[in-house]
């Protein structure tokens, strides 16, 4: 039986594929409360104080089609000059 995300609800894993400081200590996604899932990036960090803490960010939403980039930073391609002369309100 398949894992179904829940509104308000998202699991994490263990980062495998961490090769740098800055990446994520534990990924995964999560469903919000807009029943969109989106990528889910935990980060254990330590205070000035010394005070151990999860750093938490809700990354892009998961793309729908199967081919799609996994990676939560992908932004989709820029528009090409013409498109953008459309866009000019002069």
């Amino acid at each position: 039986m398949a894992y179904e995300h829940k509104a308000g609800y998202g699991a994490a894993f263990k980062n495998d594929k961490k090769v740098e400081d800055w990446h994520s200590d534990y990924r995964g996604k999560i469903m919000c409360h807009d029943n969109k899932l989106y990528y889910l990036d935990i980060t254990v960090k330590t205070s000035k104080a010394g005070t151990k803490f999860f750093s938490v960010k809700i990354g892009n939403e998961v793309a729908d089609q199967p081919n799609a980039p996994v990676h939560p930073s992908h932004q989709p391609a820029a528009k090409s000059v013409d498109e953008m002369a459309d866009d000019l309100p002069f």
